[in-house]
């Protein structure tokens, strides 16, 4: 924790870009994870998942840190609640992942054979979004020495556009994902069927909530 407190010490926006970092190395976990799902390598599985947990923790508490010693006395142009929101938003992304990774464990949740590469674009376009939306962290601090103008807003505003489109990107090809699994429904265990149908459920807010850390830094050019 003492490496939380030396960011603290420069910055207000470097613990939250810090978060940010940490939550997107949980969610590109998930990549690893759904690979060694698809190999039926449980033993690989389980491994991925216990590291997806523990950049969960790591998240919340960063999270936790960054509220209740974030000082009152700096100045910025950006007030205690909008920085608290944000990190929550930030953290909700962490904590998507884990919940992913639970309802796969639970049941050695398989990906049937005939959606998988949809499955595959699904998840690759969420990982994308939890990507764009860190790059879009990382310019915070640009953003506050430009006084919140000029070319650094236009930039992020294109960075933001980009996420939108990798967005509704993910809630088209879920779309196709829903289509494909429900002309399976009949030939596949029930509970298996409901299991499936809330990981594409948890993927699809993930790509949502990554999302909407995008649009709330983009609103703090507006405030």
């Amino acid at each position: 924790m003492s490496s939380i407190l030396n960011i603290f010490a420069s910055s207000p926006i470097a613990p939250l870009q810090h978060h940010m970092t940490i939550v997107n190395t949980c969610v590109q976990a998930l990549k690893p994870f759904f690979k060694a799902v698809l190999d039926h390598d449980w033993e690989t599985v389980k491994h991925y998942r216990k590291t997806i947990s523990d950049y969960e923790h790591e998240a919340d508490a960063i999270k936790m840190h960054f509220r209740t010693h974030l000082p009152r006395t700096w100045l910025l142009p950006i007030s205690r609640f909008e920085l608290f929101d944000l990190v929550a938003r930030q953290d909700e992304i962490a904590n998507l992942s884990k919940d992913i990774t639970g309802l796969v464990i639970g049941r050695k949740t398989e990906i049937p054979t005939t959606v998988i590469d949809t499955f595959r674009e699904y998840l690759s376009t969420a990982l994308a979004a939890a990507n764009q939306a860190t790059l879009i962290s990382q310019e915070l601090d640009n953003l506050l020495e430009s006084g919140f103008r000029g070319r650094e807003v236009d930039y992020i505003d294109n960075l933001v556009t980009q996420l939108r489109e990798l967005e509704t990107r993910n809630d088209d090809v879920q779309v196709t994902l829903r289509g494909q699994l429900f002309e399976l429904e009949s030939s596949l265990p029930p509970v298996d069927v409901i299991f499936f149908y809330s990981i594409i459920d948890k993927i699809g807010e993930l790509a949502d909530c990554a999302q909407r850390v995008g649009s709330r830094i983009m609103m703090l050019t507006a405030n």
